[in-house]
């Protein structure tokens, strides 16, 4: 059973893993467009002379993205670590938090 478990949450953590890396790529791709739009932001407001471009409203959203995104990872990577501790554990301090997941689980019917 330790074995089995020990397995379980490697099994998760390198799952974990690749969304944070797959976090990641997208985070790349979306600041690459990001600041695609900021050069034609500016190439628009030195070629018309105008102050507001029709690009401001994408570089707005795709910068609440990329802030969101950010902060996604941050706790994609601080999960991570949680697991990567828990896996440090002894397997009886495991299932005794499992355990006492699943009885503070076991009267969530009541709520919903």
């Amino acid at each position: 059973m330790e074995k089995d478990i020990k397995k379980i949450l490697e099994n998760l953590i390198a799952e974990e893993e690749q969304n944070l890396n797959d976090m990641q790529i997208t985070l790349s791709g979306l600041t690459d467009e990001w600041i695609r739009y900021r050069w034609k932001d500016l190439a628009y407001k030195r070629k018309s002379g105008k102050s507001r471009t029709p690009y401001e409203a994408v570089i707005h959203k795709k910068g609440a993205e990329i802030n969101e995104l950010e902060d996604n990872i941050d706790n994609k990577k601080a999960e991570i670590d949680d697991l990567k501790a828990i896996l440090h554990l002894p397997a009886k301090t495991i299932k005794e938090h499992i355990a006492l997941i699943k009885s503070e689980l076991s009267g969530i019917d009541e709520y919903l």
